[in-house]
């Protein structure tokens, strides 16, 4: 006996299901032991088949909801990364600029390094200079000197760092290694805006999250819809062909010689399945586990916008204030510098002056970046 059988099926989103299969069975027998039927007592027959069938949820997935809901579930999930996606591109254009900032400020300390250590380079030489003729107090050449050398260590210490910074934006920003850095700062800071409360639900990350809680609601009623008893409606046509030779056969089939057709109900269920009330439970779960996360993010939103805006505010206020604190520390440094000049005012006082202000500059830097970091994270 042998057998050939073929068969293809559709299934659409209304719950439906549709069936064609074709089939084909050839049979030699030797004496009487096998006997399709008595109309044949040939030792040869072929059986052609072919059949048509339907079938249509009514209950349990009723007209498709389940097979839409998880549709609609794998759609929204891509919506939904889709987003974060553009949120992580926007976080990494703000790692850029953090990136950028720490090098431009690595090369202001690297300046400033540079700068002290000559300011100290030509007190030694000043103080050399009186040492030789003995006008200088026990200890002081010794002091400079050390603080020279303090000097020394920055320059290389403030090297290594901004180095080490620009290969990270050089990286950062895929350009060619030793590729030349140069940096644009703007004369004069930008302006902070007024600040202005921003609707939540307009961020991605809010977005995303309303998505995913739009899946877990789905996933839910596709699991309560899925476990429910299953009624289907059900039809087919079908017709077959009988004879000794394939080619009768085939033709008593195509003349539709032997039609059969049936419609009817199908119902199915599982008792007592505790996996589906498991299922379901813990679908629930994670509906109530999105919900949460998004009444979180709702409040932290707030937090961190107000938050955002207060940092902004504080930087710039850091910014000016650092700056006044600049210009004192100078005009202190000068005066101190002219007066110890004239023999009126210890070494060590000087040195702390010069100390200070270059903690000043290093420091007046820092804030200047701090302030364009915190008003891009703002806005």
């Amino acid at each position: 006996r042998y057998k050939t059988i073929g068969s293809i099926s559709k299934s659409l989103l209304t719950g439906t299901v549709l069936s064609f299969d074709i089939g084909r069975t050839s049979q030699k027998k030797d004496g009487d032991a096998f006997s399709l039927t008595a109309q044949t007592s040939s030792n040869q027959y072929t059986l052609d088949s072919w059949g048509v069938s339907i079938e249509q949820s009514l209950w349990g997935n009723s007209f498709g909801k389940s097979d839409y809901l998880k549709v609609r579930s794998a759609d929204n999930l891509y919506k939904a990364q889709t987003i974060l996606r553009s949120d992580d591109l926007q976080n990494v254009v703000l790692d850029g600029l953090r990136q950028y900032w720490n090098s431009y400020v690595a090369q202001e300390n690297l300046k400033e390094a540079i700068n002290s250590r000559d300011r100290y380079s030509k007190l030694v030489s000043s103080i050399q200079k009186k040492n030789s003729m003995g006008y200088t107090a026990p200890g002081e050449l010794n002091q400079v000197l050390a603080e020279f050398e303090s000097r020394e260590q920055s320059v290389k210490n403030t090297s290594q760092d901004f180095l080490k910074q620009s290969e990270n934006l050089i990286t950062f920003l895929n350009l060619e290694t030793n590729s030349e850095l140069n940096f644009e700062i703007p004369k004069s800071l930008p302006v902070l805006p007024e600040f202005k409360k921003m609707d939540p639900k307009q961020t991605r990350l809010i977005q995303s999250q309303e998505l995913k809680v739009t899946i877990a609601q789905d996933q839910l009623e596709e699991v309560s819809s899925r476990n429910r008893p299953n009624l289907n409606l059900v039809g087919k046509l079908s017709a077959t062909g009988l004879d000794e030779t394939s080619t009768d056969s085939f033709n008593e089939l195509s003349r539709g010689k032997n039609p059969k057709a049936y419609v009817g109900i199908k119902f199915s269920h599982s008792f007592g399945s505790d996996v589906h009330e498991a299922e379901y439970l813990n679908k629930k779960a994670a509906l109530d586990l999105e919900k949460a996360k998004l009444q979180r993010l709702l409040k932290e939103f707030e937090d961190k916008q107000i938050q955002a805006y207060r940092k902004s505010q504080v930087t710039l206020q850091l910014v000016d204030s650092i700056k006044k604190q600049k210009e004192y520390r100078e005009r202190a440094m000068t005066e101190l510098n002219r007066s110890y000049q004239q023999g009126r005012t210890d070494i060590r006082s000087l040195i702390d002056a010069m100390n200070n202000y270059f903690s000043m500059e290093v420091s007046y830097s820092r804030a200047v970046g701090d302030y364009f970091i915190a008003i891009n994270e703002y806005i």
